[in-house]
């Protein structure tokens, strides 16, 4: 680690060797699987379903709230952008 202005006081840091051996044996148990992999050639993946989303409920409620404002709209003889006030982008 090196500091950005002077005077540029430094620290060596190295991992110590119990960290060493906790990453060469995670190393070592993922070559492993990745091996049997290789030899049955059958790989992970997500199931063969299909997965189905719903929306969240605040895209639902702003979509609700915008047909709101348009049916009121409407009944009044003003446009969505009358309402939102986007007619006025146009005049700034």
């Amino acid at each position: 680690v090196v500091e950005t202005s002077p005077p540029y006081g430094l620290s060596v840091i190295e991992l110590a060797t119990r960290a060493l051996q906790l990453a060469e044996a995670k190393l070592q148990a993922a070559l492993g699987i990745w091996a049997d992999y290789m030899k049955h050639d059958r790989w992970p993946s997500w199931p063969p379903l299909t997965a189905y989303v719903e929306p969240p409920p605040w895209v639902e409620q702003r979509w609700q709230d915008r047909q709101l404002r348009e049916e009121v709209a409407g009944k009044h003889g003003q446009s969505l952008a009358d309402v939102t006030g986007l007619s006025n982008l146009d005049a700034g």
